[in-house]
């Protein structure tokens, strides 16, 4: 097989295709286990937690796999360091995703008053509506080879929960864990996100038994997106919930029997961009806040400081002025310092970041300490040039086909465009743009569930899994999973769209159904 630019196309190309096919359709990417992890394979990574040993270890979480977040290949994963963050360990993976499709997500890392390692995570699958908190346990963080315990499932009598942030110790001694929870199944990878939605409410999950067992309290609504809440305890006793939500602003619910009752949500006074935020009481007894200050989007993520138990916050110490940074978690250690993470650029760098500061920092507003570090790299995506070319191709491709023009799709098409149809019609570079172009069919979505890319050849790429397909023919709608194989192929200097071929994948048969 030779192209017009005379470039020979590996026989290794077109042997795949129906292999690869096949091979989609019968056991998907995400089907995996621990030795299969490639943390240099991943396409995107996000939503960081940390946490600080007794003895200074540092562990560090997030959560990866698949084209992007939510996915059916979402795998959450550790690693850690033992000289204060300037090295880490290889990434490892504590929660796997399962072959019908069950991600995991959002993890969430805590030392319990024990000394204990928490390891927090949600899996859920939008198939089944089943959708549930997991957590694993290690005993000795601080051990040469840490180990942590079996997945245990968190139960809460909802058809609907997850949890983001880290549990509190009340002053009764009884732990607080902050849960987003709703009423109704949910066949979506979650909902709320209008008011037309299942709404989310949010609660918190009370443990009187260092957390052996569990039950859920609390039910307060906010707008729409609610969720994501966390929850300080108040000098007066009170319970303090704030919640994220896309109003501009936090919003809020108090609690007077810790927790067993809240009250209705109203906003408070702190503005939001709409992410996930941090809030801790510090040793002083002052509260630190860690969000979007003085924003435009997710930019100027800032720890700010209160002396009056929330009333009012100052200005603070700015972390990391650029776009793109969100999700604070950390933690005071022993000696005072605080350690915040944060993530940028999810899809791009895919940077997890640190910070460490203490609170005559933030009081100041600058560094008075010596001890300021900012913008430090844990994690950073390892994509090669190659890589990241090819996916700024596609990302290119799809968005051309969504709203298509003819300059646009002859600079992302090759000449020699092989584009095969899941109903075995097949188009060339011309007759491809002219059905795009004139409205014969309508790209609505393409989203895709698992993406993988591999360089059989130099100047050749394979790209291979599942995208569900949302599209208007002459025929009528469609709503299509498909299995693909894609190529790409550089020429001139410009990575081009060289073939696809697909097929409709069938829903995955469940155990006993």
């Amino acid at each position: 097989m030779t192209s017009s630019h005379g470039h020979r196309l590996p026989a290794l190309v077109c042997g795949l295709v129906v292999a690869c096919l096949v091979s989609a359709a019968a056991m998907p990417a995400w089907a995996a286990d621990a030795t299969s992890f490639d943390p240099t394979r991943q396409l995107w990574q996000g939503i960081p937690g940390l946490e600080r040993t007794a003895q200074g270890r540092l562990y560090v979480s997030w959560f990866t796999g698949g084209p992007k977040e939510p996915a059916p290949g979402n795998t959450v994963i550790v690693t850690r360091s033992d000289d204060r963050g300037m090295t880490f360990t290889t990434p490892e993976p504590v929660g796997l995703p399962e072959a019908d499709g069950t991600r995991c997500y959002d993890p969430c890392l805590w030392i319990d008053p024990r000394g204990r390692l928490w390891y927090f995570f949600n899996r859920g699958n939008r198939q089944t509506a089943v959708h549930s908190v997991v957590a694993r346990i290690c005993d000795d963080p601080d051990a040469a080879r840490p180990v942590f315990g079996p997945e245990v499932r968190i139960g809460f009598d909802v058809p609907f929960a997850f949890r983001m942030n880290k549990p509190t110790v009340l002053s009764s001694g009884e732990w607080i864990l902050p849960v987003t929870h709703a009423a109704e199944p949910v066949p979506a990878w979650s909902t709320g996100y209008t008011d037309k939605q299942t709404p989310l409410l949010h609660g918190v999950g009370i443990s009187t038994d260092e957390g052996r067992t569990w039950r859920l309290h609390g039910a307060v609504a906010a707008p729409p997106w609610p969720l994501e809440n966390m929850i300080v305890e108040l000098q007066d006793g009170r319970l303090w919930m704030l919640i994220r939500t896309s109003s501009g602003v936090l919003w809020q619910s108090h609690s007077s029997d810790k927790g067993r009752t809240w009250s209705d949500g109203t906003p408070s006074a702190i503005k939001s961009p709409g992410s996930r935020f941090f809030i801790r009481r510090l040793g002083s007894g002052n509260l630190l806040l860690v969000n979007h200050h003085n924003f435009t989007g997710r930019s100027h993520l800032t720890a700010r400081l209160s002396t009056d138990d929330g009333a009012t916050w100052n200005d603070g110490l700015l972390l990391d002025e650029r776009s793109g940074v969100s999700y604070p978690d950390g933690v005071q250690d022993r000696d005072g310092l605080i350690w915040i993470t944060y993530d940028r650029d999810r899809q791009g760098d895919g940077e997890i970041l640190g910070a460490t500061f203490r609170e005559e920092d933030v009081t100041a507003g600058r560094d008075v300490s010596g001890k300021v570090s900012l913008k430090q790299v844990m994690s950073r995506l390892g994509k090669s040039a190659d890589l990241a070319a090819v996916i700024a191709a596609d990302e290119a491709r799809i968005a051309a086909f969504k709203k298509p023009t003819v300059d646009a799709l002859d600079r992302i098409f090759s000449p020699d465009l092989h584009y095969a149809h899941s109903t075995g019609v097949v188009d060339t570079k011309s007759s491809l743009i002219d059905v795009l172009t004139s409205g014969k069919t309508k790209y609505v979505s393409i989203d895709y569930e698992d993406r993988d890319f591999s360089f059989p050849a130099p100047g050749m790429a394979l790209m291979t899994g599942r995208v569900r397909m949302t599209a208007v023919t002459p025929e009528g709608s469609l709503d299509n999973l498909l299995s693909f194989l894609a190529v790409w192929r550089l020429e001139d200097g410009r990575w081009r769209f060289l073939a696809w071929q697909s097929c409709r994948t069938p829903p995955l048969v469940q155990p006993g159904r």
